[in-house]
């Protein structure tokens, strides 16, 4: 076998026949028929031995999103073939030779070579490369050894932002789902998201309901960072809002623009929820959040907040 042979495996189904085939062929034992949320992802020895597989089935690939529960208890998961590690520490030791890596980059390549097959700028240590439509190769390279450490191939998969969990309106874990949703309609404000000008021309109001119909219309229940038209600082700057994270300005201030206690405070229940958190009853706190809809003009306000916020990111942020 050749590296190259496994690309075909890639995203393919636990149970599908052709890998089955594989396995059986190889004796390489039984995959996983499914997967459920405590697990997440289980890894397999392949062919050599030190080659391994990795199932997966929370993939951000519209291929395999959202993950397929087949008894719908949103706890067990169809199973896919997500990565295959085909270079790395134990690999070495087998000295494969140099016709296992036709048609890849070899292992042996200087870091120029690795730059140049992964296209990627001076002092970058992590490349991935396109091999198929739903196959890449990630390659990553370690300069203090000066060799490349670790290739493997994967399902070409896109940075998430905002799931389907967040458009769920069933998620009892998601208690301020119109702030989710609001941010959706500042992308759209914005003309942040790559959509055709035609979307664009149709007027999409602050009220949850259209948001969450807009998402499911046009942006398949996500916002991944391949859906937006601006470079990845809008990613990092809208990570910033999800996450009860901080960015250090050029000034080296920490600032936190964590979305949910903006909305809050937005609602003028900011007090009135910091006393229902003391009370120490998480069931009532939920309801009470769940409670929180902003009106149109308090929304207005709150999205014309953060597009100053995300002008001072660009202006301010360390670099």
């Amino acid at each position: 076998m050749q590296a190259k042979d496994y690309i075909p495996l890639i995203g393919l189904k636990s149970t599908d026949p052709e890998l089955l085939a594989f396995f059986d062929e190889h004796n390489l034992g039984k995959p996983p028929k499914t997967l459920n949320a405590n697990q997440g992802t289980k890894g397999m020895k392949g062919l050599p031995k030190e080659i391994s597989f990795r199932f997966g089935f929370d993939i951000k690939n519209d291929a395999f999103y959202p993950p397929v529960s087949p008894k719908n208890d949103d706890y067990n998961f169809e199973a896919y073939v997500e990565n295959i590690a085909i270079y790395g520490n134990s690999i070495k030791k087998l000295g494969l030779s140099p016709d296992f890596w036709e048609g890849l980059i070899q292992p042996n390549a200087t870091y120029e070579e690795f730059k140049n097959y992964f296209s990627v700028e001076d002092g970058e240590t992590f490349g991935v490369k396109s091999l198929t439509d739903l196959c890449v190769i990630n390659g990553w390279f370690n300069h203090a050894k000066n060799e490349i450490s670790a290739l493997e191939l994967a399902i070409k998969t896109h940075w998430e932002l905002l799931s389907y969990m967040d458009f769920d309106k069933d998620n009892e874990f998601n208690s301020l789902k119109h702030a989710d949703a609001l941010i959706v309609k500042w992308l759209f404000d914005m003309k942040f998201l790559s959509l055709p000008e035609s979307v664009y021309q149709e007027n999409l109001s602050y009220q949850l309901k259209d948001i969450w119909d807009f998402t499911q219309k046009h942006l398949k229940n996500h916002v991944w960072i391949s859906q937006l038209n601006q470079e990845r600082s809008l990613g990092v700057f809208i990570s910033n809002l999800m996450r009860n994270t901080s960015y250090k300005t050029k000034d080296d201030e920490s600032v936190t623009l964590f979305f949910d206690d903006q909305y809050i405070k937005a609602s003028g229940q900011w007090q009135k929820r910091e006393e229902e958190k003391e009370k120490g009853d998480d069931k009532k706190l939920k309801e009470f959040e769940t409670g929180l809809l902003l009106t149109d003009n308090q929304s207005k306000s709150l999205l014309e907040d953060v597009t100053q916020q995300y002008i001072d990111f660009l202006n301010n942020k360390k670099v």
